[in-house]
């Protein structure tokens, strides 16, 4: 019995630390080059979003056809769209430095 319960707790430790020595996986930064849903998902970075896009998370939450349009688009693909106004790059340029910032908050991501 003493053996089995040796064998079990050896065999535990050897999975553990085969886990350990795995390198971790870095997480996964949001960015202009991220679809806009994955921006809006994100409790994060959705708040950067709505600060700087009023009404684009509102009309995202209640426009089905809008959310079809442009879900998969990201910023930098919405800022070459010539019915996408206010997108300059400098615009753009303040949003990747706030997203940044959003994300290094440590705010664990949803």
């Amino acid at each position: 019995m003493r053996a089995r319960v040796l064998a079990a707790v050896v065999a535990a430790l050897a999975a553990h630390s085969s886990i350990a020595a795995e390198p971790a996986k870095p997480p996964v930064r949001l960015g202009l080059d991220t679809p806009v849903v994955d921006l809006i998902l994100d409790a994060r970075t959705a708040k950067v979003i709505e600060r700087r896009m009023p009404d684009f998370v509102d009309r995202m939450r209640r426009d089905a056809e809008f959310v079809d349009m442009i879900a998969s688009s990201s910023l930098n693909d919405l800022s070459k769209d010539p019915h996408v106004r206010g997108l300059t790059p400098e615009v753009l340029a303040r949003l990747r430095t706030e997203l940044e910032a959003a994300q290094a908050e440590g705010a664990p991501a949803p």
